[in-house]
């Protein structure tokens, strides 16, 4: 379940529409259209248009159809996709100050491996995760780019 307790004030404050996704601490699973890619030397990129807190660290894991995945999921599956780890920065207002912040992760071959190919949708889950988990992760907009 996704804590959204703070979401509207959160978006207030950033000016952001209502129909973004705020993460603050739980798992997060969306299922997303893959393009049709037809040139094998094509990637595959899972792209994250993000709004982190400037001074407030943040970290989440990304997983590719694992909806299970929670911070004790192992790294080692071959369903992880990666990691991002968000470095604050000295900031005025540490609670209301937001970062855009693009996050891309080639899954091409994660999929080929997992046996996807095939499929039209694919679910990717984020999990928050660390002693700063509770930090808003504002997801603006997440889909799947060829490159």
């Amino acid at each position: 379940m996704v804590d959204t307790s703070r979401a509207g004030e959160i978006l207030d404050t950033l000016g952001i529409s209502s129909d973004v996704t705020v993460l603050q601490g739980s798992p997060f699973t969306m299922n997303l259209t893959r393009p049709h890619v037809k040139d094998v030397n094509l990637e595959e990129v899972l792209s994250m248009n993000l709004n982190l807190l400037s001074a407030r660290s943040s970290a989440f894991r990304v997983f590719v159809n694992l909806p299970g995945a929670n911070e004790q999921t192992t790294v080692t599956l071959p369903e992880f996709c990666g990691l991002f780890y968000h470095l604050p920065a000295i900031s005025k207002n540490p609670d209301t100050d937001f970062q855009a912040t693009l996050v891309q992760l080639g899954i091409s071959d994660i999929i080929k491996d997992l046996g996807l190919s095939d499929h039209s949708r694919i679910p990717i889950t984020i999990v928050p995760f660390g002693v700063d988990k509770q930090h808003p992760i504002i997801l603006v907009k997440v889909e799947i780019l060829v490159e």
